[in-house]
């Protein structure tokens, strides 16, 4: 169970600290309103991802027990989480993480900040990537574990790496007047984007197992 807990903190912090439209829309809304723009757009993210949880047991309640359906999951998870975390070493190495800053950006209510935690990662992308991939592969795994106890453990997991990161970010850029260290920050990707390489070697491994391969 606390493993994993800690799987979805680390995987969930690999996605969260890269650059995007939520991280940017975070920053900015911290310089005029502080470190409560953190929580309050996380709230409404996690609103979100609750919902879409909810919708992928409703949909999937009939093959979350399936061998086939566990070896897609496996490997298409664990591709995405490699190909993801090699991105991110490549673009540490090669200084392409960047954030933009914009103090000159309008602040919002509270209520606005949860819905645009909501509204701001459903248009992303990559959002949507990553929950019918690697978010299958762990909820699949936490499932196969501890039943539906083990996906609000991972749940928690997860959240606890939005959370905590956005309300750290929010704190440090209203403190800061909008400095960010982009040193620590590159270094901390790195970190992050390798143990994400990790964790997707790893489900791929899982996924040959699966198959009689290894």
């Amino acid at each position: 169970m606390i493993g994993i807990f800690f799987n979805a903190l680390v995987v969930g912090y690999s996605g969260a600290v890269m650059p995007g439209a939520l991280l940017t829309y975070v920053i900015n809304q911290s310089l005029k309103k502080g470190i409560k723009v953190g929580a309050l757009t996380i709230v409404g993210h996690a609103i979100l991802e609750t919902l879409l949880i909810v919708l992928i047991f409703l949909g999937l309640s009939s093959v979350l027990e399936s061998q086939l359906m566990s070896i897609i999951i496996a490997f298409a998870g664990g591709a995405l989480m490699v190909f993801f975390g090699v991105s991110g070493v490549l673009e540490v190495a090669q200084k392409k993480l960047n954030i933009s800053v914009d103090e000159a950006a309008k602040a919002d209510s509270d209520g606005k900040l949860i819905v645009a935690g909501g509204l701001v990662s459903a248009a992303n992308p990559y959002f949507i990537i990553w929950w019918v991939t690697i978010g299958l592969a762990l909820l699949f795994k936490a499932h196969a574990a501890f039943g539906y106890l083990g996906v609000v453990v991972f749940a928690l997991g997860h959240f606890a790496a939005d959370f905590s990161w956005y309300v750290l970010v929010s704190g440090a850029v209203h403190k800061s007047k909008g400095y960010l260290n982009m040193k620590a920050y590159r270094g901390l990707a790195l970190v992050l984007s390798l143990a994400l390489v990790g964790f997707g070697i790893y489900y791929l491994i899982s996924g040959f197992k699966f198959v009689g391969i290894l």
